[in-house]
């Protein structure tokens, strides 16, 4: 029955204790892919696949917390990554953390309670591992795992996630008339959006990427070589737009769960006319997206806490939904993250 009678007796009086047996859980984390064990298929952000990935990009590092019951089978896991990053702080090389999502977890676990486990795991091994700081993001709602996210030292920061329905119309049918001329303009002057075909166009969509990025200190920019490996994956695919045989614009799209998420848009400023709230590489990705028939089109780098962001401003005017949340964070310098914690954010 899973429970176990003791008989406790006091001179003449004696009661019975009922103990429920529980089932124990073993955490640890894997640094190498040979070493993961053969497990059911997982979301692809925390999958096999993808920490592969990883570990065959140049500066990258995966960790996956596993999580395992008493007869060995995996009920849960999660994966972060690190990277190094060149800044022109003063402190020109450091190390980061990354986590998107909460884990993955089978149908008879308890997701809560098992997440705090590997956070805590996981923040102890990249704490040892020196990151200057590791960022969670994409939580599934705004306090979820809010008290396990504190007890490990984490503060929160307001993130506004937008998302668009596609089951709900087709996209096209929502566009402005401003939106739709800037389309027709774009195309009268020879610029075309489609998916990369060559490596060539790969990097160079990679060096536009780097230079517009160069000087956002809140991402967690992949380098050329992790890029290739999203290329080279049937469900990531990465949309450039092109004027001629130069890329001016693009975007990544990971096709998962149903659902697409765009991130990494960037445009050639000089090259494609002036919009400050459109993209047409994401454009590009969302019509995709739509032709999948995937539920809803996410936009990973939109819902920094300012209507000033382009993307967010694209997404809101296609009528997408927006929905508050929280980005966690932990510093690797004590004295700073304690502040952060306790007087700054409470």
């Amino acid at each position: 029955s899973g429970r176990y009678k003791i008989c406790i007796c006091f001179g003449s009086y004696k009661c019975n204790l009922y103990i429920c047996q529980m089932h124990q859980i073993r955490t640890r984390i894997i640094s190498r892919g040979t070493d993961m064990p053969q497990s059911a298929s997982w979301q692809f952000q925390h999958s096999l696949v993808l920490f592969r990935m990883y570990e065959q990009a140049p500066g990258h590092t995966p960790y996956m917390a596993i999580a395992e019951d008493e007869n060995g089978q995996v009920v849960g896991q999660l994966l972060a990554v690190t990277r190094w990053r060149k800044s022109l702080l003063p402190l020109s090389l450091y190390k980061q953390a990354r986590v998107f999502g909460t884990g993955d977890y089978t149908d008879n676990a308890n997701p809560q309670e098992i997440f705090g486990m590997l956070l805590g795991r996981l923040t102890r091994i990249l704490k040892m591992k020196l990151c200057l700081y590791i960022e969670f993001s994409n939580i599934p709602y705004k306090m979820y795992g809010y008290q396990h996210l504190r007890a490990c030292g984490y503060f929160p920061t307001g993130w506004m996630e937008t998302h668009l329905d596609l089951k709900e119309a087709n996209p096209t049918d929502r566009l402005s008339l401003k939106s739709s001329r800037y389309l027709k303009e774009l195309s009268e002057m020879g610029l075309q959006t489609r998916e990369a075909t060559s490596d060539a166009e790969v990097k160079e969509f990679c060096k536009l990427l780097k230079k517009s990025y160069r000087y956002v200190l809140q991402s967690f920019l992949p380098n050329k070589e992790l890029i290739l490996e999203y290329h080279h994956n049937p469900q990531i695919k990465i949309y450039v737009t092109t004027n001629g045989n130069k890329v001016v614009a693009g975007c990544v799209c990971l096709f998962a769960n149903g659902n697409a998420y765009g991130c990494y848009a960037v445009t050639n400023k000089k090259l494609v006319p002036k919009n400050h709230s459109f993209h047409i590489s994401v454009w590009h990705a969302i019509e995709e997206a739509y032709r999948r028939d995937c539920g809803k089109f996410f936009i990973v780098d939109a819902g920094q806490p300012s209507m000033h962001n382009t993307l967010t401003k694209m997404m809101l005017n296609l009528g997408a939904i927006s929905t508050n949340k929280y980005r966690w964070y932990h510093l690797n310098i004590p004295l700073v993250n304690t502040i952060i914690c306790k007087w700054i954010v409470g």
